[in-house]
């Protein structure tokens, strides 16, 4: 008569499905990055053939895909975007998130962290900016700007056209184009009808 052993298992049961000869489950199919893309309600707004990019996950990126605005104005408020943020962590101001307004998170970092040449470096970059933008859209255009590419909210209705008009002062100030290209995208701007 046989000997018959029984085999104890430890530890977490193995999951039932199908498996390779190998042994190990055979995956469920992963759905491709433009399927998912298409199911998120933020982007519904663009293109389909241009859901899964990476621009449409912001406002600013969104008006870039859908053609309101161009590339190098698309750079200049990501610019801007970066400027702000660097000025508000140089200061430790609170960040604008809900969780901060409730006194979890008040503050983007310690300020002390930041020697005073860094401080007033990144205070002359963010003042120059600023200027560049107020300059180019007045201040109803420097506030859409940073509604938009800042705070990721959609533009004020009717501030359209000064929200661009800051992009194109900071694309000058920047080097993104010359005073020549400045100027005529600016009266571009002031003539077209969109938005």
């Amino acid at each position: 008569m046989k000997a018959t052993f029984k085999i104890e298992r430890r530890g977490r049961k193995r999951k039932s499905g199908p498996r390779w000869p190998s042994g190990d489950c055979v995956r469920e199919k992963i759905e491709e990055p433009n399927v998912i893309a298409l199911r998120m309600p933020h982007r519904s707004g663009v293109p389909r053939h241009l859901a899964h990019d990476p621009k449409a996950e912001t406002v600013l990126g969104r008006y870039s895909l859908n053609g309101l605005i161009t590339a190098a104005e698309y750079d200049a408020g990501i610019y801007y975007r970066g400027v702000v943020a660097r000025q508000l962590a140089a200061i430790g101001a609170p960040k604008s998130d809900v969780p901060s307004c409730t006194g979890e998170a008040m503050s983007r970092g310690k300020a002390g962290g930041l020697d005073d040449d860094e401080m007033v470096r990144r205070k002359a970059v963010y003042d120059q900016a600023y200027e560049a933008v107020e300059g180019g859209g007045g201040q109803h255009g420097a506030k859409a700007l940073a509604r938009v590419a800042v705070y990721d909210e959609r533009c004020p209705s009717g501030l359209f056209r000064q929200m661009r008009l800051s992009l194109v002062g900071l694309m000058v100030v920047r080097g993104l184009c010359t005073n020549a290209q400045g100027i005529d995208l600016r009266r571009k701007i002031t003539e077209s009808w969109e938005i």
